[in-house]
């Protein structure tokens, strides 16, 4: 049992195995099918995460998914999949509070999935300010109101940036150049840099 859930166990031999339709054998340590799933998830599971963390060695601190600053980690299956018993056997990756929160107890590991399901979240919390045109030159706007507009501004600019880094398929599909940008500025500010720049 502890072969399936070691999380350095994710040799390419053992996910062909349980690939195939085995009816049962010691290598796969049962018989029925749906206990065989689901170890190969858990592999799968695993050796996504860690293509992940290996590629995120040099942004330790950004969501794998929308790009923003990640103080969480994120399992890539819930615990309501994999129980409390085996939970120390699931790997996670770098995610911010919302994304994390957003993908609750979904149980599918892929990253591009994780990011629809995220992307589809924010498009509905955020429907009414992504349906409004995009603020005009604020010359001649003062006070409070300036405020309040610049406020507007950077959090539209902040959503549509991590609306497009999600669309691409999370941060690690980005090119280099622009994960460094973000990594650097931060996506917030990025976003409303790159929104003042072609006002």
């Amino acid at each position: 049992m502890t072969l399936f859930l070691d999380p350095d166990t994710t040799s390419t031999t053992l996910i062909s195995h349980l690939e195939t339709s085995c009816p049962g054998c010691s290598e796969c340590l049962t018989d029925r099918p749906r206990e065989r799933e689901g170890r190969y998830r858990l592999v799968r599971a695993n050796r996504i995460a860690r293509d992940v963390r290996d590629r995120m060695r040099h942004h330790p601190k950004v969501c794998t998914y929308c790009g923003d600053i990640a103080d969480h980690e994120d399992h890539l299956l819930p615990e309501t999949w994999t129980g409390i018993g085996t939970r120390h056997a699931v790997l996670t990756v770098p995610a911010c509070a919302d994304c994390n929160t957003r993908i609750g107890d979904y149980p599918e590991p892929d990253i591009d999935k994780r990011c629809a399901i995220v992307a589809e979240s924010v498009k509905r919390k955020h429907a009414r300010l992504l349906s409004r045109p995009p603020l005009g030159s604020l010359a001649g706007v003062t006070g409070k109101l300036r405020v309040s507009m610049l406020a507007l501004r950077h959090q539209r600019a902040t959503v549509v940036a991590r609306l497009s880094v999600l669309a691409a398929g999370g941060f690690l599909e980005l090119k280099e150049h622009t994960r460094d940008r973000i990594t650097y500025h931060g996506i917030a500010d990025l976003a409303t840099e790159q929104h003042d720049e072609a006002a």
